[in-house]
């Protein structure tokens, strides 16, 4: 791939004859590293309903991830296996965990474009069909479509984000984890950025959150009130049964 300036127009080169519609070249600026900025890049911001109203939010990447600390998530593409049983369900799981541990937004990026992310989302969703925004990241590469290959994988040939997963904090990127290869998922899996993001809380001298997230994995403070009464009727109950059972009986009247 060549490098180029990572605000600069990005262009993918046309298919070749030989090997149809969905073999690119992929002309991408280099990889973004920790200390960088956010790339000015568009997305489309994917909510229910707007796919088929055809008003998808279009708005820059900056824009929407550089307030706050965010977690920025690429996948290779929609309904894939690995994206679908394992990626996205646990950074759908864990959502209110993160928002405890200080994080103002997950968001899902695909080069999908907003039709399939609509059908797919559960958290917000970034739909980059022209491959700009990760391509601008440096974290583009090309799916060439197998015979033998499943059919989500036959689906989303073509050029697809890596899979990777980024933390940035008021758009400058303070982390950066990479699973090359197709289905391979450990580091930026939703444990491995929540363990990050602990020991990152630690480092600075913030109070650990690992006591609550022990305790049954409890998200709120409602579900956190229900533990208190349950714990305290409880111990209510125990400490009646103890009286009951050590004070003696009055003497019988005579």
């Amino acid at each position: 791939a060549t490098c180029i300036p990572r605000r600069a127009t990005l262009q993918v080169s046309g298919p070749s004859a030989r090997c149809g519609v969905v073999c690119m070249s992929v002309r991408q600026a280099s990889q973004i590293s920790v200390g960088e900025d956010l790339p000015l890049a568009q997305v489309e911001v994917v909510t229910d309903g707007c796919a088929l109203d055809d008003n998808c939010q279009i708005a820059l990447a900056t824009e929407l991830l550089g307030k706050g600390r965010v977690v920025l998530v690429g996948m290779p593409g929609a309904f894939t296996p690995t994206c679908t049983d394992e990626h996205l369900p646990g950074f759908i799981r864990n959502s209110r965990r993160f928002k405890r541990l200080g994080v103002k937004e997950v968001a899902v990026l695909t080069t999908n474009d907003r039709f399939m992310m609509t059908a797919w989302k559960k958290v917000t969703m970034l739909a980059d069909d022209k491959s700009d925004f990760v391509r601008a990241l440096g974290l583009a590469y090309n799916l060439a479509p197998k015979k033998a290959a499943a059919w989500s994988f036959q689906l989303n040939a073509g050029l697809r984000s890596k899979r990777f997963a980024l933390v940035a904090n008021d758009g400058v990127v303070e982390h950066l984890a990479v699973d090359e290869g197709e289905t391979g998922l450990s580091a930026t899996s939703a444990d491995a950025i929540l363990e990050y993001l602990g020991s990152s809380r630690v480092a600075v001298g913030q109070p650990s959150l690992q006591l609550p997230l022990v305790i049954g994995g409890l998200a709120d403070m409602k579900e956190r009130r229900l533990l208190v009464k349950l714990v305290v009727g409880v111990v209510a109950a125990a400490l009646v049964a103890t009286i009951v059972t050590y004070v003696p009986m009055s003497a019988p009247l005579t």
